[in-house]
């Protein structure tokens, strides 16, 4: 006898008849959506290559016009333009196909690397950023350029909760740590700023979704893929109006 095909005749498993109609939309739907996850980051990547220039000859027009009204509009120009290529790099992370390639470093070695990005957080916000390493912690394996995003996000998640307090800027502060937690390395990083109620930190997860006017829903996000990338886990402990601490643990690998 004769063995039976076992390719998929999609003309009888989807007969006539809404119910499989609308069953075959959806598998459809979904194939179509795989394939928009898969060529996001590069559609993200040339939007941001338009971007560049415009930035550029932004600068260099600010830079021979005298006019002071026309040269706030061009900085606006400007600061939009670096603020939705900051989102389009977090896009980017988030959906990139694969999960990178990891090399072993210490967290300490990151954390220092990023001294200008802290430099700056308390030269324009006039925040204070308290950095405190743990010099008895193990490389581990991370991929690098994902830890400096998960810390660069969560510091301007920290930046923007303080500003959005009852506090002068110069009262704000935000302490990043690294520390030995049994067999994991732990990264904390707290702030002092407006802090969420139970019911606020049940939605930050969702997309899109913010507490803060200028915020995009979309850092934390990639800092929860960033996290699950490295095998790692999280806890958020936050009060309103006395803060947020952000832990972050990676198991120690030999």
């Amino acid at each position: 006898m004769p063995r039976k095909s076992s390719k998929l005749n999609w003309e009888t498993i989807f007969e006539p008849g809404k119910v499989h109609d609308d069953l075959k939309e959806t598998i459809i739907g979904y194939q179509k959506f795989e394939i928009l996850i898969k060529i996001l980051p590069d559609i993200f990547h040339k939007l941001k290559n338009k971007l560049t220039p415009i930035m550029g000859y932004t600068q260099l027009l600010s830079l021979k016009i005298k006019d002071n009204d026309i040269r706030k509009k061009l900085e606006r120009i400007e600061k939009n333009s670096e603020e939705l290529s900051q989102l389009l790099d977090q896009l980017r992370e988030y959906f990139k196909d694969g999960k990178g390639v990891k090399t072993r470093i210490n967290l300490n070695d990151i954390i220092i690397y990023l001294d200008s990005f802290f430099s700056e957080i308390t030269k324009n916000h006039k925040i204070k950023v308290d950095i405190d390493l743990d010099e008895n912690i193990p490389d581990h394996d991370f991929i690098y350029g994902q830890i400096e995003i998960l810390v660069k996000n969560i510091i301007e998640n920290a930046v923007q909760a303080i500003e959005n307090n009852d506090m002068k800027p110069e009262s704000g502060c935000i302490q990043v740590k690294t520390s030995l937690a049994g067999e994991e390395v732990k990264l904390s990083i707290t702030d002092n700023g407006m802090g969420m109620k139970p019911e606020t930190l049940s939605k930050i997860w969702l997309p899109f979704y913010s507490e803060f006017p200028k915020g995009t829903g979309i850092g934390l996000l990639v800092c929860e893929t960033i996290i699950s990338n490295h095998g790692g886990r999280f806890h958020i402990n936050s009060r309103e109006g006395a803060g947020t601490e952000f832990e972050i643990y990676f198991k120690i690998n030999q």
